[in-house]
Protein backbone atom coordinates (compact mmCIF):
# COMPACT_ATOMS: atom_id res chain seq x y z
CA UNK A 1 0.00 0.00 0.00
CA UNK A 2 1.22 3.12 -0.92
CA UNK A 3 0.88 6.73 0.54
CA UNK A 4 -2.32 7.43 -2.09
CA UNK A 5 -4.44 8.16 0.26
CA UNK A 6 -6.86 10.62 -0.81
CA UNK A 7 -8.08 10.31 -3.97
CA UNK A 8 -10.60 13.10 -4.88
CA UNK A 9 -13.54 13.60 -7.12
CA UNK A 10 -14.29 17.12 -7.59
CA UNK A 11 -18.36 17.94 -7.87
CA UNK A 12 -17.95 21.66 -9.36
CA UNK A 13 -21.12 23.00 -7.28
CA UNK A 14 -21.20 25.71 -9.92
CA UNK A 15 -21.09 23.27 -12.58
CA UNK A 16 -23.25 20.55 -11.44
CA UNK A 17 -25.89 21.88 -9.03
CA UNK A 18 -26.85 21.39 -6.07
CA UNK A 19 -29.71 22.42 -5.19
CA UNK A 20 -31.92 19.53 -3.69
CA UNK A 21 -34.80 22.07 -2.70
CA UNK A 22 -35.67 21.22 -6.35
CA UNK A 23 -36.36 17.80 -7.49
CA UNK A 24 -34.97 18.13 -11.04
CA UNK A 25 -31.46 19.07 -9.62
CA UNK A 26 -31.38 16.66 -6.79
CA UNK A 27 -32.11 13.98 -9.00
CA UNK A 28 -29.43 15.19 -11.52
CA UNK A 29 -26.80 15.55 -8.78
CA UNK A 30 -27.97 12.18 -7.05
CA UNK A 31 -27.27 10.27 -10.62
CA UNK A 32 -23.31 11.62 -10.36
CA UNK A 33 -23.21 10.44 -6.94
CA UNK A 34 -24.66 7.17 -8.49
CA UNK A 35 -22.19 6.88 -10.91
CA UNK A 36 -19.25 7.68 -9.19
CA UNK A 37 -20.23 4.64 -6.91
CA UNK A 38 -20.27 2.51 -9.52
CA UNK A 39 -17.58 3.16 -10.82
CA UNK A 40 -15.56 2.83 -8.05
CA UNK A 41 -17.05 0.25 -6.06
CA UNK A 42 -13.97 -0.58 -3.80
CA UNK A 43 -12.97 2.87 -2.62
CA UNK A 44 -10.43 3.46 -5.58
CA UNK A 45 -12.06 7.35 -4.91
CA UNK A 46 -12.20 8.12 -1.50
CA UNK A 47 -13.67 11.72 -1.00
CA UNK A 48 -16.29 14.44 -2.97
CA UNK A 49 -15.12 17.59 -2.89
CA UNK A 50 -17.73 20.65 -2.66
CA UNK A 51 -17.21 23.82 -1.99
CA UNK A 52 -18.53 27.45 -0.57
CA UNK A 53 -16.84 30.85 -1.71
CA UNK A 54 -15.25 33.81 -0.37
CA UNK A 55 -14.51 37.37 -2.11
CA UNK A 56 -13.04 40.69 -2.07
CA UNK A 57 -15.98 43.14 -2.31
CA UNK A 58 -14.27 45.21 -5.10
CA UNK A 59 -11.08 43.69 -6.94
CA UNK A 60 -11.08 47.27 -8.72
CA UNK A 61 -10.97 49.03 -5.44
CA UNK A 62 -7.58 48.88 -3.00
CA UNK A 63 -9.67 49.97 -0.68
CA UNK A 64 -11.58 46.74 -0.05
CA UNK A 65 -8.45 44.29 -0.17
CA UNK A 66 -8.39 44.16 3.35
CA UNK A 67 -11.94 42.91 3.89
CA UNK A 68 -12.44 39.43 2.31
CA UNK A 69 -16.30 38.37 3.01
CA UNK A 70 -18.07 35.35 2.07
CA UNK A 71 -19.99 35.56 -0.71
CA UNK A 72 -19.41 35.51 -4.53
CA UNK A 73 -19.30 37.41 -8.01
CA UNK A 74 -21.51 34.95 -10.12
CA UNK A 75 -25.04 34.09 -9.08
CA UNK A 76 -23.73 30.05 -10.04
CA UNK A 77 -21.61 30.40 -7.14
CA UNK A 78 -23.52 32.85 -4.75
CA UNK A 79 -26.29 30.58 -4.46
CA UNK A 80 -24.24 28.03 -2.63
CA UNK A 81 -23.06 30.68 -0.71
CA UNK A 82 -26.23 31.55 0.56
CA UNK A 83 -27.67 27.59 0.61
CA UNK A 84 -24.66 25.37 1.27
CA UNK A 85 -25.68 24.82 5.04
CA UNK A 86 -28.86 23.85 3.92
CA UNK A 87 -28.40 21.58 0.60
CA UNK A 88 -24.91 20.16 1.95
CA UNK A 89 -25.55 19.71 5.94
CA UNK A 90 -29.22 20.24 6.64
CA UNK A 91 -29.24 22.94 8.57
CA UNK A 92 -31.08 24.41 10.19
CA UNK A 93 -33.66 21.51 8.22
CA UNK A 94 -32.76 19.33 5.20
CA UNK A 95 -33.57 20.30 1.76
CA UNK A 96 -37.00 19.60 0.35
CA UNK A 97 -35.50 16.20 -1.38
CA UNK A 98 -33.41 15.04 1.42
CA UNK A 99 -31.20 14.09 2.94
CA UNK A 100 -28.65 16.65 2.83
CA UNK A 101 -25.25 16.31 -0.04
CA UNK A 102 -23.29 15.34 3.34
CA UNK A 103 -25.45 12.45 4.04
CA UNK A 104 -25.63 10.83 0.58
CA UNK A 105 -21.75 11.03 0.20
CA UNK A 106 -21.39 9.12 3.41
CA UNK A 107 -24.09 6.95 2.82
CA UNK A 108 -22.70 6.19 -0.24
CA UNK A 109 -19.54 5.51 1.41
CA UNK A 110 -17.44 8.24 0.81
CA UNK A 111 -16.17 11.00 2.78
CA UNK A 112 -16.53 14.94 2.03
CA UNK A 113 -13.73 17.59 1.15
CA UNK A 114 -15.48 20.58 2.35
CA UNK A 115 -13.21 24.03 0.66
CA UNK A 116 -13.55 27.21 1.34
CA UNK A 117 -12.65 28.23 -2.09
CA UNK A 118 -11.83 31.35 -3.83
CA UNK A 119 -14.81 32.78 -5.82
CA UNK A 120 -14.68 32.71 -9.63
CA UNK A 121 -14.15 36.21 -11.28
CA UNK A 122 -15.64 35.79 -14.41
CA UNK A 123 -11.49 35.36 -15.98
CA UNK A 124 -10.18 34.01 -13.20
CA UNK A 125 -9.32 33.62 -9.68
CA UNK A 126 -8.85 36.27 -6.59
CA UNK A 127 -5.50 35.48 -6.73
CA UNK A 128 -5.30 36.31 -11.07
CA UNK A 129 -6.86 39.26 -10.57
CA UNK A 130 -5.37 41.09 -7.18
CA UNK A 131 -1.23 41.50 -7.76
CA UNK A 132 -0.50 41.03 -4.02
CA UNK A 133 -1.78 37.24 -4.33
CA UNK A 134 0.19 36.70 -7.31
CA UNK A 135 3.51 38.44 -7.52
CA UNK A 136 3.26 41.94 -6.61
CA UNK A 137 5.24 43.06 -3.45
CA UNK A 138 2.99 43.38 -0.88
CA UNK A 139 5.18 47.35 -0.25
CA UNK A 140 4.12 48.05 -3.82
CA UNK A 141 0.37 48.15 -2.41
CA UNK A 142 0.75 50.35 0.89
CA UNK A 143 -3.09 50.41 1.40
CA UNK A 144 -3.10 46.51 1.60
CA UNK A 145 -1.93 44.83 5.10
CA UNK A 146 -1.25 41.02 4.67
CA UNK A 147 -2.09 40.97 8.57
CA UNK A 148 -4.94 43.03 8.79
CA UNK A 149 -6.59 40.95 5.65
CA UNK A 150 -5.55 37.51 7.42
CA UNK A 151 -7.26 38.62 10.59
CA UNK A 152 -10.41 39.49 8.61
CA UNK A 153 -10.22 36.17 6.56
CA UNK A 154 -10.25 34.39 9.78
CA UNK A 155 -13.04 36.52 11.66
CA UNK A 156 -15.41 36.93 8.19
CA UNK A 157 -15.03 33.60 6.57
CA UNK A 158 -12.33 31.42 8.12
CA UNK A 159 -13.55 30.67 11.85
CA UNK A 160 -17.31 30.83 11.80
CA UNK A 161 -17.35 28.16 8.78
CA UNK A 162 -14.99 25.80 10.79
CA UNK A 163 -17.23 26.40 13.75
CA UNK A 164 -20.40 25.58 11.52
CA UNK A 165 -18.79 22.31 10.22
CA UNK A 166 -17.21 21.21 13.63
CA UNK A 167 -20.78 21.85 15.38
CA UNK A 168 -22.52 19.61 12.23
CA UNK A 169 -23.28 16.15 12.67
CA UNK A 170 -22.83 15.62 8.80
CA UNK A 171 -19.53 16.91 9.17
CA UNK A 172 -17.39 13.77 10.58
CA UNK A 173 -14.10 12.61 11.64
CA UNK A 174 -12.27 11.41 8.33
CA UNK A 175 -13.33 14.27 6.32
CA UNK A 176 -11.19 17.27 5.00
CA UNK A 177 -11.77 20.86 5.41
CA UNK A 178 -9.35 23.16 2.96
CA UNK A 179 -8.99 26.28 5.04
CA UNK A 180 -8.84 28.06 1.73
CA UNK A 181 -8.31 26.93 -2.10
CA UNK A 182 -6.17 28.79 -4.15
CA UNK A 183 -5.98 32.09 -2.20
CA UNK A 184 -2.16 33.20 -3.76
CA UNK A 185 0.65 31.83 -5.95
CA UNK A 186 4.29 31.50 -4.44
CA UNK A 187 5.33 33.98 -6.26
CA UNK A 188 4.72 37.35 -4.40
CA UNK A 189 5.65 38.09 -0.66
CA UNK A 190 2.21 37.73 0.46
CA UNK A 191 2.81 33.78 0.29
CA UNK A 192 5.22 33.34 2.93
CA UNK A 193 5.43 37.20 4.54
CA UNK A 194 2.71 35.87 7.44
CA UNK A 195 4.02 32.58 8.20
CA UNK A 196 3.00 32.99 12.49
CA UNK A 197 -0.03 34.50 11.51
CA UNK A 198 -1.23 31.56 9.91
CA UNK A 199 -0.02 28.99 12.02
CA UNK A 200 -1.99 30.72 14.77
CA UNK A 201 -4.86 30.17 12.91
CA UNK A 202 -4.34 26.60 11.94
CA UNK A 203 -3.97 25.94 15.65
CA UNK A 204 -7.28 27.56 16.11
CA UNK A 205 -9.17 25.74 13.30
CA UNK A 206 -7.40 22.23 14.98
CA UNK A 207 -8.60 23.05 18.33
CA UNK A 208 -12.05 23.99 17.08
CA UNK A 209 -12.33 20.70 15.47
CA UNK A 210 -10.81 18.82 18.46
CA UNK A 211 -12.88 20.47 20.99
CA UNK A 212 -15.99 19.10 19.30
CA UNK A 213 -14.78 15.34 19.29
CA UNK A 214 -13.66 15.62 15.75
CA UNK A 215 -9.63 15.03 15.76
CA UNK A 216 -9.50 13.74 12.88
CA UNK A 217 -10.71 15.93 11.15
CA UNK A 218 -7.80 16.55 8.44
CA UNK A 219 -6.95 19.94 7.58
CA UNK A 220 -5.04 21.39 4.42
CA UNK A 221 -4.54 24.63 1.94
CA UNK A 222 -4.49 24.50 -1.74
CA UNK A 223 -1.67 26.67 -2.94
CA UNK A 224 -1.56 27.92 -6.61
CA UNK A 225 1.57 26.06 -8.51
CA UNK A 226 4.27 27.42 -10.10
CA UNK A 227 6.73 26.43 -13.02
CA UNK A 228 10.08 27.71 -12.04
CA UNK A 229 12.60 28.74 -9.28
CA UNK A 230 11.20 32.07 -8.52
CA UNK A 231 7.90 29.49 -7.18
CA UNK A 232 9.99 26.32 -5.93
CA UNK A 233 11.78 29.50 -3.35
CA UNK A 234 15.20 30.22 -2.09
CA UNK A 235 15.23 27.27 0.15
CA UNK A 236 13.77 24.42 -2.52
CA UNK A 237 16.30 25.46 -4.92
CA UNK A 238 18.92 24.85 -2.23
CA UNK A 239 18.02 21.69 -1.31
CA UNK A 240 18.31 20.81 -4.80
CA UNK A 241 22.12 22.33 -5.63
CA UNK A 242 22.93 20.29 -2.21
CA UNK A 243 22.18 17.34 -3.24
CA UNK A 244 23.43 17.52 -6.97
CA UNK A 245 20.02 18.02 -8.53
CA UNK A 246 20.27 21.32 -9.64
CA UNK A 247 22.95 23.56 -10.96
CA UNK A 248 25.14 26.01 -8.11
CA UNK A 249 22.75 29.13 -9.26
CA UNK A 250 20.83 30.52 -6.33
CA UNK A 251 18.09 33.48 -6.13
CA UNK A 252 18.53 36.03 -4.39
CA UNK A 253 17.19 35.33 -0.84
CA UNK A 254 14.20 37.40 -0.71
CA UNK A 255 12.57 35.07 -3.38
CA UNK A 256 11.61 32.60 -0.59
CA UNK A 257 8.57 30.83 -2.79
CA UNK A 258 6.54 27.92 -1.96
CA UNK A 259 9.14 26.20 -0.03
CA UNK A 260 9.50 29.82 2.40
CA UNK A 261 5.68 29.32 3.67
CA UNK A 262 6.85 27.17 6.62
CA UNK A 263 2.72 27.33 7.68
CA UNK A 264 2.21 24.70 5.55
CA UNK A 265 4.08 22.59 7.33
CA UNK A 266 1.39 22.70 10.18
CA UNK A 267 -1.27 21.14 8.05
CA UNK A 268 -2.22 17.27 7.14
CA UNK A 269 -0.82 17.51 3.74
CA UNK A 270 -0.08 20.42 1.29
CA UNK A 271 -2.69 20.74 -1.84
CA UNK A 272 -0.89 22.02 -4.95
CA UNK A 273 -3.07 23.21 -7.65
CA UNK A 274 -0.46 22.30 -10.73
CA UNK A 275 -2.22 23.32 -14.25
CA UNK A 276 0.99 23.70 -16.40
CA UNK A 277 1.58 22.06 -19.51
CA UNK A 278 3.42 19.15 -19.54
CA UNK A 279 4.23 18.91 -23.02
CA UNK A 280 5.39 21.25 -26.13
CA UNK A 281 2.86 21.67 -29.18
CA UNK A 282 6.00 19.75 -31.22
CA UNK A 283 5.95 16.37 -28.62
CA UNK A 284 1.55 15.76 -29.04
CA UNK A 285 1.05 13.15 -31.39
CA UNK A 286 -1.24 13.08 -34.70
CA UNK A 287 -3.16 9.75 -32.41
CA UNK A 288 -3.00 9.36 -28.73
CA UNK A 289 -2.74 5.55 -27.66
CA UNK A 290 -1.98 3.69 -24.38
CA UNK A 291 1.75 3.32 -25.30
CA UNK A 292 2.31 7.32 -24.97
CA UNK A 293 1.59 7.25 -21.25
CA UNK A 294 5.23 5.91 -20.44
CA UNK A 295 7.09 6.69 -23.83
CA UNK A 296 5.59 9.90 -23.33
CA UNK A 297 3.71 11.07 -20.81
CA UNK A 298 5.51 9.97 -17.36
CA UNK A 299 9.11 10.95 -18.36
CA UNK A 300 8.16 14.63 -19.23
CA UNK A 301 7.32 14.71 -15.51
CA UNK A 302 10.88 14.54 -15.15
CA UNK A 303 11.82 16.93 -18.18
CA UNK A 304 9.39 19.02 -19.00
CA UNK A 305 10.38 21.30 -21.96
CA UNK A 306 8.21 24.01 -21.51
CA UNK A 307 9.88 25.24 -18.54
CA UNK A 308 13.73 25.78 -17.43
CA UNK A 309 15.61 23.18 -15.19
CA UNK A 310 16.42 24.16 -11.57
CA UNK A 311 19.17 26.49 -11.17
CA UNK A 312 18.57 27.93 -15.03
CA UNK A 313 16.97 30.81 -16.11
CA UNK A 314 18.45 33.37 -13.67
CA UNK A 315 21.51 35.49 -12.44
CA UNK A 316 23.90 35.08 -15.23
CA UNK A 317 22.68 31.40 -16.42
CA UNK A 318 20.61 31.30 -19.48
CA UNK A 319 17.25 29.28 -19.20
CA UNK A 320 17.67 25.09 -20.04
CA UNK A 321 14.59 23.46 -20.90
CA UNK A 322 13.88 20.81 -19.36
CA UNK A 323 12.32 20.94 -15.50
CA UNK A 324 11.86 17.69 -13.31
CA UNK A 325 8.73 18.35 -11.78
CA UNK A 326 9.08 15.19 -9.30
CA UNK A 327 12.25 17.01 -8.08
CA UNK A 328 10.24 19.89 -7.35
CA UNK A 329 7.79 18.13 -4.93
CA UNK A 330 10.44 15.91 -3.62
CA UNK A 331 12.00 19.34 -2.12
CA UNK A 332 8.75 20.83 -0.40
CA UNK A 333 8.18 17.48 0.80
CA UNK A 334 11.59 17.58 2.41
CA UNK A 335 11.47 21.00 3.69
CA UNK A 336 8.13 20.83 4.93
CA UNK A 337 7.50 17.31 6.15
CA UNK A 338 4.17 16.75 5.22
CA UNK A 339 3.02 14.69 2.00
CA UNK A 340 2.04 16.65 -1.41
CA UNK A 341 -1.41 16.44 -3.29
CA UNK A 342 -1.87 17.52 -6.14
CA UNK A 343 -5.02 19.45 -8.13
CA UNK A 344 -5.43 19.38 -11.70
CA UNK A 345 -7.92 19.05 -14.37
CA UNK A 346 -7.68 17.81 -18.46
CA UNK A 347 -9.77 18.42 -21.09
CA UNK A 348 -10.64 15.76 -23.77
CA UNK A 349 -9.01 18.08 -26.64
CA UNK A 350 -6.35 16.35 -28.10
CA UNK A 351 -3.34 18.92 -27.46
CA UNK A 352 -5.15 19.33 -23.57
CA UNK A 353 -1.46 18.63 -22.54
CA UNK A 354 -0.20 21.82 -23.22
CA UNK A 355 -2.56 23.48 -22.02
CA UNK A 356 -4.79 22.12 -19.30
CA UNK A 357 -5.93 25.59 -18.52
CA UNK A 358 -8.55 27.03 -21.02
CA UNK A 359 -11.52 25.51 -23.12
CA UNK A 360 -12.25 24.22 -26.20
CA UNK A 361 -9.76 22.28 -28.49
CA UNK A 362 -10.04 19.55 -31.14
CA UNK A 363 -12.26 16.67 -29.36
CA UNK A 364 -10.51 13.84 -28.36
CA UNK A 365 -11.72 11.46 -25.48
CA UNK A 366 -8.43 9.42 -25.42
CA UNK A 367 -6.15 12.33 -25.15
CA UNK A 368 -7.93 12.76 -21.56
CA UNK A 369 -7.66 9.09 -20.48
CA UNK A 370 -4.11 9.28 -21.05
CA UNK A 371 -3.18 12.25 -19.23
CA UNK A 372 -5.15 10.89 -16.68
CA UNK A 373 -3.29 7.40 -16.55
CA UNK A 374 -0.12 9.38 -16.79
CA UNK A 375 -0.39 11.60 -13.57
CA UNK A 376 -1.96 8.84 -11.40
CA UNK A 377 1.23 6.78 -12.81
CA UNK A 378 4.12 9.12 -12.69
CA UNK A 379 2.59 10.61 -9.20
CA UNK A 380 0.78 7.79 -7.13
CA UNK A 381 3.89 5.83 -5.90
CA UNK A 382 5.76 8.98 -5.22
CA UNK A 383 7.23 9.01 -1.54
CA UNK A 384 6.10 12.24 -0.84
CA UNK A 385 2.59 12.16 -2.93
CA UNK A 386 -0.62 11.36 -0.56
CA UNK A 387 -2.96 12.02 -3.52
CA UNK A 388 -4.80 13.47 -6.59
CA UNK A 389 -7.77 16.24 -6.80
CA UNK A 390 -9.29 14.92 -9.98
CA UNK A 391 -11.21 18.23 -11.37
CA UNK A 392 -13.77 17.37 -12.19
CA UNK A 393 -16.56 15.21 -11.55
CA UNK A 394 -20.00 16.91 -12.82
CA UNK A 395 -21.16 16.40 -16.95
CA UNK A 396 -22.05 13.15 -17.81
CA UNK A 397 -19.69 12.42 -21.03
CA UNK A 398 -21.34 9.42 -22.10
CA UNK A 399 -24.82 11.82 -22.38
CA UNK A 400 -23.03 14.03 -23.88
CA UNK A 401 -19.49 12.78 -25.73
CA UNK A 402 -18.65 15.84 -28.43
CA UNK A 403 -18.40 18.35 -25.76
CA UNK A 404 -15.01 19.46 -24.41
CA UNK A 405 -14.70 19.94 -20.65
CA UNK A 406 -12.69 18.58 -18.02
CA UNK A 407 -15.64 16.12 -16.56
CA UNK A 408 -13.94 12.88 -16.51
CA UNK A 409 -17.47 11.64 -15.57
CA UNK A 410 -18.69 8.02 -17.93
CA UNK A 411 -15.53 9.40 -20.02
CA UNK A 412 -12.95 6.61 -21.28
CA UNK A 413 -10.43 8.53 -19.02
CA UNK A 414 -12.75 7.26 -15.57
CA UNK A 415 -12.00 3.22 -16.53
CA UNK A 416 -8.26 5.10 -16.82
CA UNK A 417 -8.78 6.71 -13.50
CA UNK A 418 -9.92 3.66 -11.79
CA UNK A 419 -7.39 1.03 -13.20
CA UNK A 420 -4.59 3.00 -12.71
CA UNK A 421 -5.50 3.82 -9.08
CA UNK A 422 -6.25 0.12 -8.46
CA UNK A 423 -2.20 -0.29 -9.59
CA UNK A 424 -1.39 2.23 -7.73
CA UNK A 425 -2.52 1.37 -4.43
CA UNK A 426 -2.57 -2.77 -4.75
CA UNK A 427 0.29 -3.17 -7.05
CA UNK A 428 0.60 -6.83 -8.64
CA UNK A 429 2.73 -8.87 -6.07
CA UNK A 430 6.15 -10.37 -6.97
CA UNK A 431 6.39 -14.15 -6.50
CA UNK A 432 9.97 -15.28 -5.19
CA UNK A 433 12.10 -18.39 -6.48
CA UNK A 434 10.08 -21.34 -5.29
CA UNK A 435 12.10 -24.47 -4.67
CA UNK A 436 10.04 -28.00 -5.84
CA UNK A 437 11.49 -31.08 -4.65
CA UNK A 438 10.81 -33.77 -6.88
CA UNK A 439 11.89 -37.63 -6.50
CA UNK A 440 15.23 -38.57 -6.35
CA UNK A 441 16.09 -35.53 -4.28
CA UNK A 442 15.95 -33.44 -7.56
CA UNK A 443 15.22 -29.52 -6.82
CA UNK A 444 14.20 -27.82 -9.40
CA UNK A 445 14.01 -23.77 -9.15
CA UNK A 446 10.69 -22.06 -10.77
CA UNK A 447 11.12 -18.36 -10.64
CA UNK A 448 7.58 -16.83 -11.35
CA UNK A 449 6.95 -12.95 -11.39
CA UNK A 450 4.43 -10.90 -11.26
CA UNK A 451 3.72 -7.51 -13.07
Amino acid sequence: MTGYRYRIADFMVDLLSINLDDQGYANAWQQALNDLKTASPNGEITHVQLRTFWKIPDISNQSTWNTPVLGAYEDSQQVMCDNYKKWVFGYPTDPNYGPCAAKRIHDAGFKLEFCLSTAWTGTGTIADSVPVFHSGPEADYPTFNGETFLTNYMDNTLRPTAEFLASNSNFENGDIFMLTFEMCYPYGDFCWNHNAKWISMIDEVRQIFTGAGKSSVLLTIDINGFYNDYGLGYDGLQLLIDNGLALDNQLPAYYKGLTGATYLSHLDFISISYWLAILTSAQIPATWTDNDVDTLIVPAFRNNLNWYKAGTGHGMVSGVFGRDIIQDFWAINQIMGKPILTNVGYRNAHEVLTRPIGSGGTIDAMAQKVAWVAQVRGFGSQPWCCGQDFERYCLDKDAHPTHIDTSWRNAPAQDGIIQEIRATISPAPTIPWIPLILFGGLTIILFIRGK
